[in-house]
């Protein structure tokens, strides 16, 4: 119904939408009137009321219907997967709210008008949850509320637990002990002296300091003369410093003038004294002494726990994933102890190998190691289990590593459990140029007095000297008498030698005195040089002087044997086992506490000290110093023989963790003559080139040099190899990757690889290989060849911008960086696959038409 006031006696009329009458009346006498409408609204609808007279005449007025309907329930009601946003359909400018178990979940959200909605949710609901959706209109009318489940986005979770690796460390310390000795003495006038002695143990490293305590320290200080010496490996004391040396000799004087502190800096192993002297300090006292001796063991060593934490549920697994633990995360944490699993509870202690795990319920953990030594680059593996009450479970370890500041650990991350590789002595190769003489030996004789008559001549003959097949001698005829001088004048010397076929002396050389040299001892003599083999006799006639007077004969015979060589000298052997990349590489310590020693017998090992460590070998001495350097000597008297031996020793590193390694040094003696005389040779013809350097190969392995012709240098022995072309176009084999250089020089110069099966990395020889233009993989092995731009351009000459490779179908090449086929080239009569690197398209690689590309 609508009511109002109006003029009395018009009519009222209500219109509707769309100007459909509602309801009319007449205006009472009182000028009020009430229009009862035909259909109640409610709903807030846009009325017209009209008033019109007797003469037809009508005004109207707006009225809008009250509001009192809720609007109408929500529809297309859609939640999304991870329950966070509701969409649907409602009246236009209404309220969304959503309520759950909690109350209402959902952000401020209004029907949009073309009456779509989307609201979010907050907190997400994502565990199942019952909820209602209403609507609110402007004038607060609710409508009623919608229910909806929410997802259970974890109904389905997973249980999986990933592997975790934690690092505790332990520091190592070496073991350190001290030894006090005391003593004194009196000062006089006139001078005084004090020599204090020690020893530092094998195996260890000292660190002393000497108290000197008097009244009169500054005398002691200004006028006495410190001395420290160490006994030599011969047995006599060497001065290592006097006076005030930084650093190995440093004097303090003590506070209050009350002494003076001799601080001696660290002393390797070996016997030392101390002498503090002087011709006199002017005064009368008497001096307390303390030496201490502070010894490190380089052995024995101490280790200090630190303990590590973590979480295996929430820390980041070796896979980068964390832990799942299933539906509303209800799995469980159990921990592998003494066979069986349990619930980590509070907290559960389990006992590893080199520690103590304590793992609690939400994950966390704390280990501790136990700090022994030995444990440094050890895992230690704890597993533990997740268990959902739905039944799933998964397994996983938990890896500890054993650190240490002190040591420097190579860990495998392809297998966590597997200790860590802490030191690597890797074999050395070093090599000797021996030069070799041939053998000598030297004899002598004594003919019988010539006693000369004072008219006519005289003569004496030798008996027979044979010189030998394959040997030459000198033989020196020397005269001695008390009238050398005019005796000389009428004196020849006959050279006499067997004529086999007649069986008579004959002689081969005359000599008068006139030629003979005087000597420095006295006599005169003369020289029958290189005498080949054969029977000689010498013969000595004088006379004719007037004198009587005799002459005594010594014949001196120096044998050459042809055949036979000795060594005359050889070139310094050096180096360091430990830094030294002759032979596979240098040597990995993984720790400043790793300690060298030297094989001295069977099963036998000693520490350098001061004097260093000397091995007798088979051909010389090696003598081995703490820091890894070395020298080697040869023994004396050595034959031709140790051309082409080695001399093997054995040294070993241990880690302070007391892992050992053990390494040889090889050290091969070469002729130092090969080389040049192969070369020398090689130029009198291309046919000899192959067989004389695969002899110099058999004796030597430094290295060939080739020629201004086309060689072919043979280092099919292998090993620490130099190969060295030189003008012609040179072919260069080799067996195994051990080669120390190979270089082709000018020319078109070919590496030919004649070992077996092998995967060979062109660029692990960038350094070593250089001036190549061809690599021949060749027809009977399987080769993989791996390489590089880079590795082109450092082995083939600077000026060469192809490099060809020779091979067959047995033969891989593994392309890095980009390489564009780029054509088909043939050389020599041999087809070729023409690549052009893309980042430098001057460089070609022309690969042999059947060889695998890759």
């Amino acid at each position: 119904m609508v009511s109002g006031a109006g003029i009395a006696g018009n009519k009222i009329t209500v219109l509707g939408a769309g100007g459909v009458v509602l309801g009319s009346a007449i205006v009472g006498a009182n000028g009020l009137f009430v229009v009862s409408l035909l259909a109640a609204q409610v709903d807030n609808q846009a009325l017209t009321v009209n008033q019109s007279d007797a003469a037809g005449n009508t005004s109207g007025v707006a009225l809008t219907a009250p509001d009192i309907t809720p609007p109408a329930i929500a529809s297309n009601l859609v939640i999304n997967a991870d329950g966070s946003v509701i969409t649907g359909r409602g009246e236009p400018g209404a309220t969304v709210t959503v309520r759950g178990p909690s109350g209402v979940v959902s952000q401020p959200a209004t029907v949009n008008p073309d009456g779509t909605f989307t609201v979010t949710l907050s907190p997400a609901q994502d565990n199942g949850q019952a909820l209602s959706i209403t609507l609110t209109d402007p004038r607060n009318n609710v409508s009623a509320g919608v229910a909806l489940i929410a997802p259970d986005v974890d109904a389905n979770a997973p249980v999986s637990a990933s592997d975790n690796l934690a690092v505790a460390t332990v520091n190592l310390a070496p073991v350190i002990t001290t030894k006090t000795f005391t003593d004194s003495f009196s000062t006089l006038l006139s001078g005084f002296s004090k020599t204090f002695t020690w020893t530092v143990a094998a195996g260890t490293t000292a660190d002393p300091t000497l108290t000197l305590s008097t009244s009169s320290a500054l005398a002691l200080l200004d006028g006495a003369t410190y001395t420290l010496q160490v006994k030599n490996a011969a047995g006599a004391w060497v001065t290592l410093a006097t006076g005030n040396s930084q650093g190995l000799l440093d004097l303090i004087l003590l506070p209050l003038g009350q002494g003076v502190r001799v601080n001696i800096g660290e002393l390797l192993a070996g016997d030392y004294r101390l002498t503090v002297n002087s011709t006199g300090i002017g005064l009368l006292t008497t001096v307390t002494t303390s030496l201490d001796v502070q010894s490190t063991s380089l052995t024995q060593f101490t280790g200090t726990g630190t303990p590590t934490t973590g979480n295996v549920l929430s820390d980041p697994g070796t896979d980068g994933s964390v832990d799942q633990t299933g539906p509303d995360n209800g799995a469980v944490v159990q921990v592998l102890k003494n066979g069986s699993y349990v619930s980590a509870g509070a907290a559960t202690e389990v006992q590893g190998l080199y520690g103590t795990l304590l793992i609690r319920a939400d994950g966390s953990y704390s280990y501790t190691p136990n700090g022994s030594p030995s444990s440094v680059g050890k895992v230690d593996v704890f597993s533990y289990q997740l268990l959902h009450a739905n039944g799933l479970k998964d397994t996983a370890n938990l890896y500890v590593r054993i650190d240490s500041p002190q040591a420097t650990e190579i860990w495998n991350d392809n297998n966590y459990s597997a200790p860590a590789a802490v030191v690597d002595a890797v074999n050395d190769l070093d090599s000797t140029g021996i030069s070799l003489v041939n053998r000598e030996t030297s004899g002598s004789a004594n003919l019988a007095n010539l006693s000369l008559p004072l008219i006519g001549n005289r003569s004496v003959t030798s008996a027979t000297n044979t010189v030998a097949v394959d040997t030459t001698a000198d033989l020196q005829v020397v005269l001695n008498s008390s009238n050398l001088l005019g005796l000389l004048s009428g004196t020849k010397i006959e050279l006499l030698k067997l004529n086999p076929a007649t069986g008579l002396y004959v002689v081969e050389q005359t000599v008068t005195g006139g030629s003979l040299v005087s000597l420095l001892g006295g006599g005169a003599a003369y020289t029958f040089q290189d005498k080949g083999p054969g029977s000689y006799q010498i013969r000595v006639s004088a006379g004719g002087i007037g004198l009587a007077a005799s002459i005594a004969t010594t014949i001196n015979t120096t044998t050459t044997y042809t055949k036979e060589f000795v060594v005359s000298g050889y070139t310094p052997v050096s180096g360091n086992l430990l830094n030294d990349t002759t032979g596979t590489g240098s040597d990995t310590l993984g720790s400043s506490l790793t300690v060298l020693s030297v094989l001295v017998a069977a099963n036998t090992y000693a520490i350098p000290g001061y004097n260093g460590i000397s091995v007798t070998g088979t051909y010389g001495t090696l003598l081995v110093q703490a820091d890894g350097s070395y020298s080697y000597t040869l023994k004396p008297g050595l034959s031709a023989a140790v051309i082409g031996q080695q001399d093997t020793f054995t040294y070993e590193l241990t880690h302070p963790n007391g892992t050992t390694d053990t390494a040889t040094l090889t050290i091969g003696l070469n002729n130092a003559a090969a080389f040049t005389a192969t070369s020398a040779l090689l130029a009198g013809g291309a046919d000899d080139a192959g067989a004389l350097f695969s002899v110099a190969a058999s004796t030597a392995v430094e290295g060939l040099q080739g020629g201004d012709g086309n060689d072919h240098l043979d280092g099919s022995h292998g090993g620490a190899i130099s190969l060295t072309g030189g003008a012609g176009d040179d072919t260069l084999v080799i067996v195994d990757q051990q080669f120390t250089n190979v270089d082709g020089g000018s020319g078109t110069d070919t590496l030919l690889w004649a070992g077996g099966d092998a995967s060979i990395d062109l660029g692990n020889l960038v350094g070593r290989l250089h001036d190549i233009e061809v690599i021949d993989l060749n027809d009977s092995s399987s080769v993989t060849l791996s390489l590089s731009l880079a590795d082109v351009v450092a082995v083939t000459e600077s000026a060469n911008d192809t490099l060809l490779i020779k091979g067959d179908s047995n033969d891989t090449v593994q392309l890095s960086d980009n390489w564009t086929l780029t054509g088909q080239q043939n050389a020599d009569g041999i087809d070729y696959s023409q690549y052009t690197a893309q980042e430098d398209p001057s460089h070609h690689l022309w690969v042999q038409n059947g060889i695998h590309v890759v």
